[in-house]
C-alpha cells in the first residue's frame, strides 16, 4: 500500500496536479489509512522546481499523518491565505496544546491575514460561550 501511495503522490506533484493531490488526502480521512514513504516523498520533492506544490504536498502528508508540527512549518513557508487557514485550523486541533507553539505559528498568520488569525480566538470564545450557556440551564 504504501508503495502505491508513496507513487501516487510523486505523480501528482510532477503533473502538477494540486487538486487530485488535494483529493487524495480528502479520501484517506483515518490516519491510519496514509502509509506514505516520508523519506523517498521527501527526496523527491526536493529535485522538483514547482517549490509551492512541494510545500503544500508536505504539508498535507505531515498534517494528515498527525505530525502537525511539522504541518505547520510547511503551511508557514508559504505565506498564503491558504497557509493562513490551514494553519488556523491546525492550532484549533486539540492535540495542540503548548501556547508558545500557538503563538508561534498564529504571529505570522496575524501579520498576513489578521482576520484569518482572529477568528481563532472568536471561534473558541463562541465554543466556551455556548458550553456555559448550557452549564447554566
Amino acid at each position: 500500500m504504501g508503495f502505491i501511495q508513496t507513487n501516487l503522490i510523486k505523480l501528482y506533484v510532477e503533473r502538477k496536479d494540486q487538486q487530485a493531490i488535494y483529493n487524495f488526502f480528502s479520501t484517506s480521512h483515518n490516519r491510519n489509512q496514509i502509509h506514505i514513504d516520508y523519506n523517498e516523498v521527501d527526496s523527491f520533492l526536493q529535485r522538483q522546481t514547482d517549490k509551492q506544490i512541494c510545500k503544500i504536498t508536505m504539508a498535507l502528508i505531515y498534517e494528515n499523518c498527525g505530525k502537525l508540527e511539522q504541518a505547520l512549518k510547511f503551511w508557514q513557508q508559504l505565506k498564503t491565505e491558504e497557509g493562513c487557514s490551514k494553519t488556523v485550523a491546525i492550532l484549533r486541533n486539540k492535540e495542540i496544546t503548548s501556547k508558545d507553539l500557538i503563538w508561534k505559528y498564529l504571529t505570522w498568520v496575524l501579520e498576513t491575514k489578521p482576520e484569518v488569525g482572529l477568528s481563532l480566538f472568536i471561534q473558541r470564545n463562541r465554543k466556551q460561550g455556548d458550553l456555559s450557556s448550557k452549564n447554566s440551564q
